[in-house]
């Protein structure tokens, strides 16, 4: 409806219409609306638009340069409302929201004003559902806001609270104290007249969104004036000290990422963990109280090169401190072994993708030098190029067809469903991080449920002081029409008394219209789990990890994903961590975890419940106790001069195999049912399968050889 006339007494719509815009239209009477209008919009409207009742249907009213008087009834399923640029009229939309309790389904708010208006303002409570309010209008007051808010920017002279899951933050405020950030904050961009931010660090890793903020830039003390607040915060850099000055300087001295730090209480019972950030910042927010902080080095061998400082720091706040700063300088602490300066090769990480029949996939395995940090030159055990060979074997069989088109120059084998594939590489000192990935498709025939597996080990040079980590094996389930924001465990069923580590991967997809800037992963840890152990293992993207009690974050800050639709490879992402229980399983024990996965300021997408089961069932079928008696191996791992012993105590089994993963047989024993000693001796340090046959099942166990 363009440019008219005034229209006295209203005028009718008709009845199919869902989308209506208005453009520079006067309308003197209340409007006739359809009963299933869907969207109204209005542009350049002078004061004569009187709305009046508008229908439940109604899900978005956007007001450009429009006086809208007398909205009479706030739609029941209304979720966004955008007025700008008009002059608010006595019975325009605020009288209406602070009193409307039919507002449960509004999402956005966007309000913008000429003029200040000065007052005292409240949103409803019923407005349960709200994840954006915009306001340009200048207010003495905004009293408490929605709960589940995740952006916020308004102008307001007294703020006192911030929702707790608030994503994005922009202020002008005068007053000089502000409320707590939540720990869910990802941006803010501040302006005012104040300089108190109680709990603010510079490890919260907030994205500037202006330049001249005073937040981003802030260093040191953030809570000059004493302002009220429920938390003191320990903050702290860790650092390698260029310089030898035993203080970090931010001109010479190199900020360490990716630092874990754990906070205790004086109990000695973990309270969170934090991982430092790019500019080598950690930070923590507690009450009052005695805590403990500790550099968890995270399988890393680090020492400290200053006498006065340590890896552990205990601080008690009271009334009379409410910040504490504890500064780390590393450097490596390299192990000597058989006189070579030590490494240690792991296997990192095994992937399969989100596997669907007739889809391609890409499987990977990611091979680490644990003692290496970049920014520390650590790893010094490679002496040369000559002696640092490193070969990886990756076994992974499945319904599947191993496509070559590709493939880069591995050595490879194809026997059935099984994949042999062979990694060397002479050129690990240099860049000791390696993901050696391969494609497969998935086989049109493969049902789900039915499950693709991967096991890879590493053969390595001389120096490496733990082989218990060159072996890992892990199996992904096939499936079919999926959510491609999804959570996978391993191992998901396990026997009694196994205590080791459960390995979670997060997986997540862009599958809107647009790019997400941020992305927020909330997993919940089932209460058996020992928090204390959590290790991040990899991320697709930068990522910020902050464990709190058992409610673990990962904010991508800044990640800008792709959509699916313009880019479907890097519309992807994904996190892996590991955890280990607090107890040895017991039979039919069950952990339980589920993450919940935030696109900018969308609601969450809860991904599926990852389940850990505790059976005496094992994957070939047989159980502990049969397997047990079937065959006793001893000592294992076997030191370089020991014997192998394997005793048979039954008659049913004749011979055992040795395999190296790679599939080579490397030796055949005939077993009887007293002791038989296996020779060893020539093997190399490594891992090495050795196979049996047990009650029509096939059965491995795995040896160490230090």
């Amino acid at each position: 409806i363009g440019t008219a006339p005034p229209i006295p007494g209203g005028v009718y719509i008709p009845k199919t219409v869902e989308h209506l815009e208005f453009q520079g239209a006067a309308v003197n009477g209340q409007l006739l609306f359809p009963a299933g209008l869907k969207k109204l919009v209005a542009s350049d409207c002078n004061d004569e638009l009187e709305l009046g009742d508008l229908p439940d249907s109604l899900e978005e009213i956007l007001l450009y340069n429009t006086n809208s008087k007398y909205i009479t009834h706030i739609p029941k399923f209304l979720k966004r409302y955008y007025q700008a640029q008009a002059y608010f009229q006595e019975k325009s939309i605020f009288p209406d929201f602070r009193h409307c309790v039919q507002l449960k389904e509004v999402e956005v708010v966007a309000l913008f004003d000429k003029f200040d208006m000065s007052f005292q303002y409240k949103l409803p409570e019923e407005i349960n559902k709200l994840r954006i309010f915009d306001c340009n209008t200048f207010m003495d007051t905004i009293f408490k806001l929605p709960e589940h808010l995740k952006s916020l920017d308004i102008g307001a002279r007294h703020i006192t609270y911030f929702p707790p899951e608030l994503i994005e933050l922009k202020l002008s405020c005068y007053n000089e104290c502000l409320p707590e950030y939540p720990v869910t904050l990802q941006s803010a961009a501040i302006d005012f007249w104040g300089k108190c931010h109680p709990n603010f660090v510079p490890g919260m890793d907030l994205q500037c969104l202006y330049e001249a903020d005073q937040v981003c830039g802030m260093v040191g003390v953030s809570n000059p004036n004493n302002c009220s607040s429920n938390t003191n915060v320990i903050s702290g850099i860790t650092y390698r000290d260029l310089n030898e000055s035993c203080i970090y300087d931010a001109n010479s001295d190199i900020a360490l990422f990716g630092m874990p730090v754990a906070l205790y209480d004086d109990q000695g019972n973990f309270l969170q963990k934090r991982y430092t950030n790019k500019d080598g910042v950690y930070s923590f927010s507690v009450p009052d109280g005695s805590y403990r902080v500790v550099l968890d080095t995270n399988e890393i061998t680090l020492r400290k090169s200053c006498v006065n400082q340590d890896h552990v720091f205990d601080i008690v706040f009271d009334a009379s401190n409410n910040h504490a700063s504890f500064d780390v300088e590393l450097k490596c602490d390299t192990l000597i072994v058989a006189q070579v300066d030590s490494f240690d090769l792991r296997l990192r990480n095994l992937s399969g993708g989100l596997l669907r029949p007739g889809i391609k996939s890409v499987m990977c395995a990611t091979i680490d030098d644990v003692s290496y940090v970049e920014q520390l030159n650590c790893a010094s055990g490679w002496q040369s190029e000559t002696d640092s060979l490193v070969r990886v074997d990756i076994k992974a069989w499945g319904n599947f067809d191993l496509l070559t088109d590709n493939l880069p120059e591995y050595p490879y084998f194809v026997n059935g469903d099984t994949v042999l594939i062979s990694y060397v590489d002479s050129n690990f000192q240099h860049e000791p991080l390696r993901h050696v990935c391969f494609d497969i498709l998935v086989d049109t025939t493969a049902q789900i449920g039915d499950w693709i597996c991967m096991e890879a080990m590493i053969t390595p040079p001389a120096g490496d002081i733990n082989l218990a980590n060159n072996f890992m094996e892990q199996c992904f389930e096939v499936v079919n029409s999926y959510d491609p924001n999804k959570k996978d465990t391993w191992p998901m069923r396990v026997e009694p008394g196994y205590e080791d580590e459960f390995r979670y991967t997060i997986h997540f997809q862009n599958t809107g219209n647009a790019e997400a800037i941020n992305v927020l992963l909330v997993d919940t840890l089932d209460q058996q789990l020992d928090l204390s152990t959590f290790q991040v293992i990899e991320s697709s993207h930068e990522v910020l990890p902050m464990l709190e009690g058992h409610r673990l974050l990962f904010k991508f800050t800044n990640i800008n994903l792709p959509d699916s639709m313009s880019d479907p490879q890097g519309s992807q992402g994904h996190v892996s961590y590991k955890i280990k229980p607090k107890a040895a399983m017991e039979l039919n024990d069950e952990i339980h975890n589920t993450a919940y996965i935030y696109f900018d300021f969308n609601e969450p997408i809860i991904t599926n419940t990852s389940v850990n089961l505790c059976t005496i069932e094992s994957t070939s079928g047989l159980t502990a106790k049969e397997r047990t008696e079937a065959l006793v191996v001893y000592p294992n791992p076997v030191k370089g001069g020991q014997q192998l012993y394997v005793n048979g105590l039954s008659d049913q089994l004749t011979e055992v195999h040795v395999y190296a993963l790679s599939g080579q047989v490397l030796g055949t024993y005939q077993l009887n049912q007293q002791k038989n000693t296996l020779d060893f001796e020539n093997y190399r340090p490594g891992i090495y399968l050795l196979e049996y046959a047990w009650k029509g099942q096939r059965i491995t166990q795995r040896v160490i050889k230090l």
